[in-house]
């Protein structure tokens, strides 16, 4: 397994999941909440980072859509805050990571998610108070599915 250690610390390898409960306990996570979406609990990922955990998550919000919208930012916030949780584990792709951002910072701040976008001079906006949040992409990322390509025969 690898780590790679700069602004963030990355865990990369067969493996790595196994580093769960240590990444919390840095990140001084007690009640995670996890953000996903339906076709990563299907399969039973999530029931296999749960049962990793060293106790239960505080929530679960797996209704992540494939473009997040203010919407589901709202209700996944919302479930946090009632959870009373204290950081968040996002496992996913990219949608469900890109939602735990944003929850992150919304539970933490107030107002419209629009005025913390940097084209709108939100990012003097969110300040330190802003939930640690722990990825597990499951993709690559959008270049994740490629197409073969055809090139013309060399003959």
């Amino acid at each position: 397994m690898g780590l790679i250690s700069y602004v963030t610390g990355v865990q990369f390898g067969f493996g790595a999941l196994e580093t769960i409960n240590d990444e919390l306990k840095l990140a001084g996570i007690a009640r995670p909440f996890i953000v996903t979406d339906k076709g990563v609990r299907g399969p039973g990922f999530v029931d296999q980072l749960t049962a990793m955990l060293s106790a239960p998550p505080a929530g679960i919000y797996d209704e992540t859509p494939g473009n997040p919208n203010e919407a589901a930012v709202r209700a996944a916030t919302a479930l946090f805050r009632q959870a009373g949780a204290d950081g968040i584990v996002a496992i996913g792709g990219g949608s469900s990571l890109d939602l735990a951002k944003a929850v992150a910072v919304m539970a933490a701040h107030e107002g419209a998610l629009k005025i913390f976008a940097a084209i709108e001079g939100g990012l003097e906006k969110i300040t330190a108070r802003t939930f640690t949040t722990i990825a597990i992409p499951t993709t690559a990322g959008t270049g994740s599915r490629s197409r073969a390509r055809r090139h013309p025969d060399p003959r």
